[in-house]
């Protein structure tokens, strides 16, 4: 599938790509998922038939695509994500995302591939994850969520989306989760920085303000991975940091008198703020008590 970087954000979609570019042994991994992982143990999957079956759609989709038949490549591609391909369902999402040839852009539909292709690799033992495969997928839904979808439009989308990247995350924070190389580290981090990204606009969109700004942070805490499309939403969630914190009340959301806590951001701007100690009350009644404790310490 290649690598996500500033050349070819999307490999998928590369026109010069090869058939013999589907190395079997670096993708076999994730083409099926017909598979038994009762044991844990993958062995044989290049005799499993589903897997010789999803191999010879997926090649001979690659050849259709790059022939004048191309639009047979989408049955195959189909064919094969029926049959559990995550390289299937990817594939299709991203041709939907870009659009190829005749074939129109989708954001509905490909935004459904995209998440095909995460729920099928939320099977698959984190141990066997292509780490190529899931930042092209993740990054082709945040494209969908930075520039296409729109929250009150697309909601049950969005929402399934954000839903699936969330337990993606939980996943990586696990504290056994598996040890990385540095390239898949590397390619981890960049995934971290799309899913967070999309939180914080998933945050904007809810108008929880405080945790959006969090998410934000959280992008440039991660910091650059030398992936280009994930280094540039560092910047972004820099400026889309500095653009919000105005937006946020500075003082704590939590009425010095009676303990009433503002989750809501309507409410917290609603708070009424001492001039003196810059503590904040939820009504007049209870700034007036505030107050007489500052009267009584003179």
């Amino acid at each position: 599938m290649g690598i996500v970087n500033s050349k070819v954000p999307f490999p998928l979609l590369a026109k010069n790509v090869k058939n013999n570019e589907i190395d079997e042994k670096e993708n076999r991994r994730v083409l099926s998922l017909v598979l038994d992982f009762a044991d844990e143990v993958f062995n044989d999957i290049e005799n499993d038939t589903t897997s010789i079956l999803v191999n010879q759609l997926l090649i001979e989709a690659e050849e259709k695509l790059l022939s004048s038949d191309y639009m047979e490549s989408i049955e195959l591609y189909t064919k094969a994500s029926i049959l559990g391909s995550v390289y299937a369902n990817a594939k299709l999402g991203l041709l939907y995302l870009e659009g190829y040839k005749s074939i129109q852009s989708d954001y509905r539909v490909s935004a459904g591939y995209f998440s095909i292709a995460l729920k099928l690799i939320l099977l698959i033992p984190p141990k066997l994850w292509n780490f190529c495969h899931l930042l092209e997928i993740i990054a082709g839904l945040s494209e969908l969520y930075r520039f296409h979808l729109v929250y009150q439009r697309d909601y049950h989308i969005w929402f399934h989306g954000i839903k699936l990247m969330k337990k993606i995350e939980t996943i990586f924070q696990d504290p056994n989760f598996i040890k990385l190389t540095h390239e898949e580290n590397q390619k981890r981090r960049a995934i971290r920085i799309h899913m967070t990204y999309c939180f914080a606009l998933n945050l904007q969109a809810e108008q929880d303000f405080v945790t959006a700004l969090k998410m934000f942070e959280e992008c440039e805490r991660i910091g650059y991975c030398g992936y280009s499309t994930a280094d540039k939403l560092v910047k972004k969630a820099h400026t889309q940091y500095r653009l919000l914190e105005p937006r946020v009340p500075r003082v704590l959301p939590i009425c010095a008198s009676c303990n009433y806590e503002a989750k809501k951001i309507d409410e917290i701007w609603k708070l009424i703020v001492c001039s003196k100690c810059q503590t904040a009350c939820c009504t007049r009644e209870c700034m007036i008590k505030h107050r007489a404790i500052h009267n009584n310490l003179k």
